[in-house]
């Protein structure tokens, strides 16, 4: 396939100006990216109006690899263009400056390349520069294409990174005009990508141009668009002054854009819009992921990209996933997470998305006594004291003591990366992390919940021994701590830890916790108790903490064993009672 972008057989033999040009393009194009002209190319907005400048926020998007060819390179560019035309030696030209990142698959691998692409109508070339710094699904970039004076100023800004780059080309001509969204990669004779380098500058509008373009695109996460301004105001949707072309690629992966609302919008492939509250969009970065729908019983493998239930629990143990959420007035956000299993529920009049640990939910979430709540959690009748003293070692250890302290405590029950700007948030039993853009860090264990942050900053709401805020800067962590019930079983004595009870006896759980625990039946030691749920009563407070109640019976046959486990879950943790059958 040659060519840049192509507006089908009609508008490809018009030699007329550019806006007679776009004109005719629009025709052949729908409002909201649907079908086009024969041989179109591109998934993107474009305007007609003379542009001064252009800025706006883009997402990096994962594509996946695993269906296009080894020997192939299968991709698009992601961003934004000027461009105009110019009358030189030799005739009509449509030159332009583009600046985004290329995502493109070869050997079965994903690579982001950030870069600018800068034409010199005089000279009749068009530049490839990179960037000098890379980007990974989930990254931030800040673009800005300027007009200033006789020269177009062009910028790119990693928000994860921080790193940054410039460049600057001749002037188009006089009437800019811009596009942006998902185009075609250009390509050299080998089919590898342009990615540095000059080549000669062709009518870019063209069937029979250079640079060659390569197949595609790659099956790709949705590419997310924010805060997109156009001459300094915010893009709407205007079906004057605005026009959107669907791309039908040679792999057959058709890609359409959402129409811009309040400075937003996307471009996606084989997957719907997110519905607010109702669904996300989840695409495969590396390794294997698998989710299952609310209420379901089974779990199943994430392919090129699912459209799956808002509520859903992912499991990304040997893998990373892209989340793509729609939010209020018509904007998106996507965040890359990895390494963990969680639940993802989004609000639905917020918009805010939670992703809750889900360790508690499986046999690896079982706490011993002796392990939770720092002493919190008593055998028998020990004293308040220790409780208190909980108290107070929780409340220094709620505040982070420099680079990587505290560190996490307690039995590990599941963690979880992330790699997210915007409304997101990871919640464990200990406290929730809010990002206010960042690279973080979330971990379950017995005695609480582990924050630490790789870049930026994070928010965390801590939750015991009372709610508090906590901002955690770069390079920093914090630990915390569960509110741990208090459990004992009456009348009875204790040696080594189990309580000694005897055959047909009835005695007294109690437990003292903010939350109502539940009751699990019996299991042989040293296997976990495996019984049904049974809630434990509401039995008056201690201390002003509710306390709670419930009566078993030692039946004859446990005198089989004399070491049962018997267990009571708070929340997401199941605490081992151990009992010892005389």
């Amino acid at each position: 396939m040659t060519g840049g972008r192509q507006f089908g057989r009609v508008a490809a033999a018009l030699t007329v100006s550019l806006a007679v040009a776009l004109a005719a393009f629009l025709i052949l194009s729908s409002s909201a990216g649907g079908s086009t002209g024969l041989g179109t190319t591109g998934a993107y907005w474009s305007g007609l109006a003379q542009t001064r400048s252009v800025s706006f926020k883009l997402y990096v998007a994962a594509v996946d690899c695993g269906r296009v060819r080894h020997a192939s390179y299968v991709g698009q560019r992601n961003g934004a263009e000027l461009f105009d035309s110019a009358t030189a030696s030799g005739g009509l030209l449509r030159p332009f400056d583009f600046v985004g990142y290329d995502s493109f698959c070869h050997a079965g691998r994903p690579a982001y390349r950030v870069g600018f692409e800068i034409s010199n109508p005089s000279a009749r070339t068009l530049r490839f520069r990179p960037a000098g710094f890379g980007a990974s699904p989930g990254d931030p970039l800040v673009v800005t294409l300027t007009l200033h004076g006789a020269r177009v100023l062009l910028a790119i800004r990693n928000l994860n990174t921080h790193r940054s780059a410039n460049a600057s080309g001749p002037s188009l001509g006089l009437s800019t005009s811009w596009a942006a969204g998902v185009l075609p990669l250009f390509a050299g004779a080998t089919g590898r990508p342009l990615l540095r380098g000059t080549v000669p500058l062709v009518q870019e509008y063209s069937l029979t141009g250079a640079p060659n373009t390569d197949p595609g695109p790659a099956p790709f996460a949705p590419v997310v668009f924010g805060a997109f301004r156009v001459s300094g105001t915010r893009l709407t949707y205007n079906r004057r002054r605005i026009g959107a072309s669907a791309w039908f690629g040679s792999t057959g992966n058709r890609v359409h854009v959402t129409h811009p609302s309040d400075g937003a919008f996307i471009a996606i492939g084989r997957v719907k819009p997110p519905r607010l509250g109702q669904t996300l969009d989840a695409t495969p970065v590396t390794g294997t992921s698998l989710y299952e729908s609310p209420g379901g019983h089974h779990f199943r493998k994430l392919s090129r990209g699912d459209q799956i239930p808002n509520g859903s629990t992912i499991d990304t143990t040997h893998g990373q996933v892209q989340l793509t959420l729609s939010l209020p007035n018509g904007r998106s956000e996507t965040g890359v997470f990895y390494a963990g299993r969680f639940q993802l529920h989004q609000d639905r009049s917020t918009g805010a998305a939670t992703a809750t640990l889900a360790g508690g939910s499986n046999a690896s979430s079982v706490c011993a006594l002796s392990q939770s709540g720092g002493g919190a959690v008593s055998i028998a009748s020990t004293p308040r004291v220790l409780a208190s003293a909980a108290k107070a070692k929780a409340r220094r250890k709620a505040k982070p003591k420099g680079k990587g302290k505290p560190k996490s405590k307690g039995k590990k029950l599941d963690s979880l990366w992330a790699n997210a700007h915007g409304n997101f948030t990871t919640q464990g039993s200990g406290g929730a992390a809010a990002v206010l853009g960042t690279k973080w860090f979330t971990e379950n264990t017995c005695a609480g919940t582990y924050f630490k942050v790789v870049r930026d900053t994070l928010r965390v709401t801590v939750y015991y021994p009372h709610v508090h805020t906590v901002v955690v800067k770069q390079g920093h962590s914090l630990f915390a701590p569960n509110e741990a019930p208090e459990i004992s079983v009456s009348p009875v004595s204790t040696t080594g830890g189990r309580y000694n009870v005897q055959l047909s006896g009835y005695y007294e759980l109690t437990v003292i916790g903010s939350q109502q625990p539940y009751y699990v039946d019996a299991a042989v030691a040293p296997q976990l108790p495996l019984g049904g749920n049974d809630a434990l009563y509401p039995d008056g407070q201690v201390g002003g903490t509710p306390r709670w109640h419930i009566i078993f019976h030692i039946t004859p046959n446990l005198g089989n064993f004399q070491d049962w486990n018997v267990g009571v879950r708070d929340g997401g943790l199941l605490y081992v009672v151990k009992l010892r059958v005389g």
